[in-house]
């Protein structure tokens, strides 16, 4: 603990911050710091704070410690199973059940109703769909219910084609003057929206050429670099725009495994089609 170390060092500082943590002043893991780049010196970690009645259910990824439960912005290996830094185990094991991985957003809604976007996971997609659909009250196609499409459908995509097909995803409302993001998921969350506008230009060019309907989709072929690569209309005015941040719709189509892949992305824009998110 950094508190322990430059604070309090010494036998009195360990106390201390034991004390802190039974008492609930302290109440999450900031990373097992900057030194710890083992699954042993997790492990460690975790012994002590149990041998002593030390419970702590939250963890903040930090800076670029290897501990990290982030992989991608955070630059962490605690989430990635055969890493050397894997702890992600041992660590829900100990009673952590909340994990922050470095994102932000610039979408501010302190002031709205409250969404439950933050509950999708995609290795737990029937447990957030059914989460979803207690929480929420009805059954008719609303943002939940189109983020956990979403995330379903990249996970089977992912599955088949062997890597992740897209890994910059966003839901969008466009009107003629305006427009608002609904949801995001990708390696940019604190950039995204600065390039939006220039990053869709080459996919709305084809949009306005076609007059796309609710459930039909654009790709662009040389969509390179954050230049997104596909579009699918899914509500009235509600647009899911994908992205390959590494590679274009020509890489992509490259590899055979790509028949396969396109099938549950087909079957999303159908999905729409049927039920549009209004």
């Amino acid at each position: 603990f950094v508190l322990q170390q430059q604070v309090f060092p010494g036998d009195a500082g360990r106390d201390l911050v034991r004390a802190l943590i039974r008492s609930g002043h302290i109440d999450c893991f900031h990373s097992f710091g900057d030194l710890a780049t083992t699954r042993a010196h997790a492990g460690r970690a975790l012994d002590e704070l149990d041998r002593h009645g030390c419970r702590i259910e939250v963890w903040i990824d930090h800076a670029r410690a290897a501990t990290n439960l982030g992989a991608d912005i955070m630059c962490g290996q605690g989430d990635v199973p055969g890493a050397a830094a894997y702890h992600a185990d041992l660590t829900v094991a100990f009673g952590v059940g909340y994990v922050w991985r470095g994102r932000v957003t610039s979408v501010v809604g302190q002031d709205v109703r409250r969404r439950l976007l933050g509950i999708a996971r995609p290795p737990h997609l029937l447990a957030s769909a059914r989460t979803f659909s207690e929480d929420s009250g009805h059954t008719d196609m609303n943002l939940p219910d189109a983020h956990v499409a979403v995330l379903q459908t990249f996970a089977r995509m992912k599955t088949l084609y062997g890597q992740p097909v897209f890994n910059e995803w966003v839901l969008v409302k466009l009107a003629r003057e305006s427009g608002a993001v609904l949801a995001y998921d990708g390696p940019r969350a604190d950039v995204y929206q600065a390039n939006f506008k220039k990053d869709i230009a080459p996919l709305q060019a084809e949009m306005e050429a076609r007059k796309m309907a609710v459930g039909d989709f654009e790709f662009v072929r040389n969509g390179d670099g954050t230049h997104y690569d596909a579009c699918v209309r899914i509500g009235p005015a509600a647009y899911l725009f994908c992205n390959h941040t590494t590679k274009t719709m020509s890489d992509i189509r490259r590899d055979p495994k790509w028949l396969a892949a396109q099938e549950p992305f087909v079957e999303l824009c159908a999905k729409f089609r049927g039920d549009p998110l209004l």
